[in-house]
């Protein structure tokens, strides 16, 4: 009998104590969901006077409207800054998480030259398990520290040494683009990013991957869907639960490229092939510039075909004015985002303050329609 009393009244403090999670876990969401309500009511009451893009949807946002595609979304920011140049900032809401985008110097001044402002923003979580929380993912005093520690690795004379590797490789782009001479329109891109991961490669960890030579690399079309599976969760607000994402097909991509990818680790080499891509376009574009850079060119090297010193590179100011001016139109980075603590003052004639404790979306887009300050 005693057994069966026992029996009868586990189950009952069983069922008790199921019922007691059940309805704890029930608060907590309830909780959770009002405090979400009452801070988005807040940032929309706190942040009504801030111009937005058209199509937001309560509680989604602009989630519906955004392109997912990296090309497709930076075109339809470029689209809706143009339309709105007149403004110092636009609003957009990621589902009830509230963006603010600035395009304008003096505004992105406000923030980039900041001591204080260098949280960066919520959506770099999803680049760390690439990553890591290095000098592009941290902040506070390891940001500092990182950045420090860097430093001295960037010294100009720290190049001699690797100036052998930076001639063979770029011999080996040479001979691949000299194939396109005198023929049709081709996109360089692919050619550059390959040169560009070989030399990172074997200068930074002495390791010789032949990317060049062996354009189908696993590793290679990792890095460009893992870039893209990126920019698609920051943008789609039902792929920010880590355990959510993996319910759909493109967590389980996002698995099994990040795998790939920590194989084999690497630098981010895709900034620099970003730049010197960018640098080949203009000057197609522009037969003066390159006429007058071939020119200095020749100044340096005459006819010779021997390899590029520290010295030659010293000599070379014009190429060097082409390069700045080309990140200056195509920065390699052209979107960063940093996430507010307090309210922060964007500048005296904006007459506008954005409210901290939101995410800040710092779109810097400064660009203009010619190089001729390199003249």
């Amino acid at each position: 009998m005693v057994a069966v009393w026992l029996v009868h009244v586990g189950q009952k403090l069983l069922l008790w104590g199921a019922l007691s999670a059940v309805s704890l876990a029930g608060a907590n969401l309830i909780l959770s969901f009002l405090q979400m309500m009452a801070t988005y009511a807040h940032n929309w009451l706190q942040m009504r006077p801030i111009p937005t893009i058209p199509g937001a949807y309560p509680f989604v946002g602009h989630a519906l409207i955004l392109e997912r595609g990296g090309k497709e979304f930076f075109q339809q920011m470029i689209y809706h800054t143009g339309r709105n140049r007149h403004v110092p900032m636009l609003k957009l809401w990621l589902g009830t998480v509230p963006v603010i985008a600035m395009f304008k110097a003096e505004t992105v001044e406000a923030i980039l030259t900041s001591s204080k402002e260098i949280d960066k923003s919520y959506l770099y979580t999803f680049l760390q398990p690439w990553l890591g929380l290095g000098l592009l993912t941290s902040t506070g005093n390891k940001w500092r520290s990182r950045r420090k520690m860097l430093t001295p690795t960037f010294h100009f004379t720290i190049l001699e040494d690797f100036l052998d590797v930076m001639n063979e490789q770029a011999n080996i782009l040479v001979n691949k683009l000299e194939k396109h001479v005198d023929g049709e329109k081709f996109n360089c891109f692919s050619y550059i990013t390959l040169c560009a991961l070989d030399i990172i490669c074997e200068t930074a960890m002495g390791k010789n991957i032949d990317a060049q030579t062996n354009d189908d690399s696993e590793y290679v079309r990792a890095v460009y869907r893992m870039s893209d599976l990126i920019h698609r969760r920051m943008k789609t607000i039902w792929f920010w639960h880590d355990v959510l994402y993996l319910l759909f097909k493109e967590g389980w991509d996002h698995r099994r490229n990040l795998k790939i990818l920590h194989n084999f680790t690497t630098n981010g080499h895709d900034t620099t092939a970003a730049g010197i891509n960018w640098a080949l376009y203009l000057l197609g574009c522009y037969p003066e510039v390159q006429k007058k850079l071939g020119n200095e060119l020749d100044e340096v090297f005459g006819n010779s075909h021997r390899p590029v010193t520290l010295e030659d590179l010293k000599k070379l100011k014009y190429l060097e004015c082409v390069i700045k001016e080309t990140l200056r139109i195509f920065p390699s980075v052209p979107l960063i985002a940093r996430g507010l603590n307090e309210d922060c003052d964007v500048g005296e004639n904006s007459s506008m303050k954005v409210v901290g404790r939101v995410d800040f979306s710092v779109s810097v887009l400064l660009y203009s329609n010619d190089i001729s300050t390199a003249s």
